[in-house]
């Protein structure tokens, strides 16, 4: 069985190792990393996480039911706008589902 002690550490170290696990929670960087996952889920990634792949799934899967719960609605009360907008979720939930599976990685040849 392996032990996690870690030798003793410089505070000075400690406190850098700290700051830079924690810079995804100050203002500019959460920005950043926002636009990341913005990307992801919209073109997707030749190579997700297990994380990354799971939440898009997840993602996806709750735009669908959305979409079709919807849709059952605007056809029961005949809301042709509803029956757009519910089409519209299904249909984005479907890309977000699709992006989280693997990309081929494109070859451009010369």
């Amino acid at each position: 069985m392996r032990r996690r002690h870690r030798e003793k550490e410089e505070p000075d170290h400690l406190i850098a190792e700290l700051r830079a696990k924690q810079g995804n929670l100050t203002w500019p960087q959460t920005l950043i990393s926002g636009r990341l996952v913005d990307l992801f889920l919209w073109r997707g990634s030749p190579s997700p996480t297990r994380s990354q792949r799971v939440g898009a799934w997840l993602l996806g899967v709750l735009f669908i039911l959305q979409g079709v719960i919807l849709l059952s609605f605007a056809k029961s009360e005949r809301f042709w706008p509803g029956l757009l907008i519910s089409w519209a979720f299904i249909l984005l939930g479907a890309k977000v589902f699709r992006n989280g599976f693997a990309r081929r990685r494109s070859t451009q040849r010369s």
